[in-house]
């Protein structure tokens, strides 16, 4: 087991963001979390990488417990996070962008070792002829590989990826897919955020589902999409049940 979340409560004033969420993962999965929007998905993640502290709960990586600790913490033991809103430094180059990832991220490298990681990382996400170019030019789909990029470069054990497929086309979701898997096989755990239901079916272990901030289903893929309780929860949004229902089938 590499991550366990136990009874995790977030609260915003009078709001419960997260009501005691209770979940593992092991090592070398993938695990999808889904929910309709405001289920408190990107709130959860926000605990696990020390952007929000918890107000009661504990978050353990690796035997180690980190809850409350500040986000470069988090990020010095082996947790990076690739975020939905794309936020490069855009007058820097694109190689710059991802060694700065390297640099913050598990192994503490200098700065021409984490270029060398920078250069890897281009490679394999099919940027490499664009490690000069300034971030701000790159179109959305290359600044997703990008966003990806910086979060891999920092050696990451446990990758926590917010919709880091919203956008994309089919052809580049299943690029992204591809990357994913390549993940998994190299030994790299995923949490992945993700409100398309065929990538969650094609590339998730198990799934974990939030409603209101609670967990209210999981297992794997196939029995999740047809759990009464979840089919419910996304029929609050017409559109999101509609589109959930379409995708799972």
């Amino acid at each position: 087991m590499i991550l366990q979340v136990d009874a995790v409560t977030v609260r915003f004033g009078g709001l419960v963001a997260c009501d005691a969420a209770t979940f593992a993962v092991e090592e070398g999965e993938i695990l999808g979390l889904i929910g309709p929007n405001g289920a408190g998905k990107t709130t959860l993640f926000n605990a696990i990488n020390g952007v929000h502290r918890p107000r009661s709960g504990r978050i353990v990586f690796r035997r180690e417990e980190i809850t409350g600790l500040r986000p470069f913490q988090v990020a010095r033991r082996g947790v990076a996070r690739a975020y939905q809103v794309v936020r490069p430094l855009n007058d820097l180059s694109v190689i710059a962008n991802v060694t700065v990832g390297a640099c913050f991220g598990r192994e503490n490298l200098s700065l021409g070792a984490a270029r060398t990681v920078a250069e890897e990382v281009l490679a394999s996400l099919g940027l490499a002829d664009k490690a000069e170019v300034p971030a701000g030019k790159l179109n959305v789909a290359q600044k997703k590989r990008l966003e990806l990029g910086r979060a891999l470069a920092a050696r990451p054990a446990l990758l926590l990826a917010d919709e880091v497929l919203a956008g994309l086309n089919p052809q580049e979701v299943s690029a992204m897919l591809a990357v994913f898997r390549s993940l998994r096989e190299r030994g790299v755990t995923v949490i992945m955020i993700e409100h398309l239901m065929h990538a969650v079916m094609n590339v998730c272990d198990r799934v974990v589902v939030l409603d209101y901030g609670k967990k209210i289903a999981e297992g794997s893929p196939q029995v999740v999409s047809s759990d009464p309780k979840v089919v419910e929860a996304y029929l609050g949004d017409p559109k999101a049940a509609q589109r959930f229902l379409e995708e799972a089938t």
